[in-house]
C-alpha cells in the first residue's frame, strides 16, 4: 500500500497535472450507512377508508410501522457529471445507487438518491494549478428505497418503498495523475425526510406521511475522475 501511495506521489509531481476548468465524469465505489428508525404508526388509506389486511377470522388496518430506515451498510455506486467553473466552483449531477441482497427475493433492499450539488475547491483561490484539489459540497434531491419486510397476516415478506426529499453535505479531494485523470475519495452525509410510503404498487396505495423518521446515511466513495475541455 505504501509503495502504491508513493508512486502516485511521484506521479504528481513530476508531471504538470493540475485542477482546471472544464467538464468532467466520474464513477466510484463505496459504501452507504444508514442510522435511521421505525415508522411512525400511521394507519394508511385509499379513497379515504383504511386499508384492511384479512386473515382467516381476524383483521387489521394496514399501518406504516413495519417498515424501519434503520437498514445498515450497503454496497455503493456513484455515478458524477460535472462542470468546473473558474477553478474554484463546480456544479454536478450526482446519481448513487446501494443495495444488499439483490439475488435473495425475500431479503433483497436497495435504491438510491438523485441530486444537484454545488462544489467549492478553496485552495484554488490561492493556490491554482495544483495537483490535489479538496473540496466541500452542499446539495438536494430526490431519494427512493425498497425493501422486503414482515407484515401481519403475511406468511412470506411484502415488498414496501419509501420515498422523498433530501438535504447532502460533505468534503472529499481529488489526486491528479493527469490532466484528463484524477482519483477522489469523497465523504457524504445525506439527510432524507421519507415522506411518501408505498405500500403497494400494484394496487396503488400509497401513503404521504404525517411525520417522517429521523434518518442519516454517511456514504463514502472512492473512485475516479476523467476531465474534458482542459484549458493549456
Amino acid at each position: 500500500m505504501n509503495r502504491i501511495v508513493m508512486l502516485l506521489a511521484f506521479a504528481c509531481f513530476t508531471q504538470n497535472v493540475f485542477a482546471n476548468e472544464g467538464f468532467y465524469v466520474s464513477l466510484g465505489v463505496g459504501a452507504d450507512m444508514f442510522y435511521g428508525e421505525q415508522f411512525p404508526s400511521e394507519v394508511i388509506y385509499k379513497n379515504g377508508s383504511p386499508v384492511v389486511i384479512i386473515s382467516g377470522n381476524r383483521q387489521k388496518e394496514a399501518t406504516t410501522d413495519i417498515v424501519s430506515t434503520d437498514l445498515g451498510n450497503m454496497p455503493a455506486v456513484d455515478f458524477n457529471m460535472g462542470y468546473n467553473i473558474l477553478n474554484y466552483a463546480s456544479i454536478e449531477l450526482k446519481l448513487n445507487f446501494t443495495g444488499s441482497d439483490i439475488s435473495k427475493k425475500g431479503e433483497r433492499k436497495g435504491g438510491g438518491f438523485i441530486s444537484g450539488v454545488a462544489k467549492y475547491h478553496p485552495i484554488n483561490h490561492w493556490k491554482k494549478n495544483y495537483f490535489v484539489d479538496p473540496y466541500i459540497f452542499l446539495g438536494g434531491g430526490y431519494s427512493m428505497i425498497g425493501m422486503n419486510v414482515e407484515e401481519w397476516g403475511f406468511v412470506e415478506k411484502q415488498s414496501k418503498a419509501i420515498a422523498g426529499g433530501f438535504f447532502e453535505m460533505g468534503l472529499g479531494t481529488d489526486l491528479y495523475i493527469k490532466k484528463w485523470f484524477s482519483i477522489f475519495l469523497d465523504l457524504n452525509f445525506y439527510f432524507p425526510s421519507y415522506s411518501k410510503f408505498y405500500y403497494d404498487w400494484d394496487k396503488d396505495i400509497i401513503h404521504e406521511m404525517n411525520t417522517t423518521p429521523d434518518t442519516v446515511v454517511f456514504s463514502i466513495v472512492f473512485g475516479s475522475r476523467f476531465h474534458f475541455n482542459i484549458k493549456e
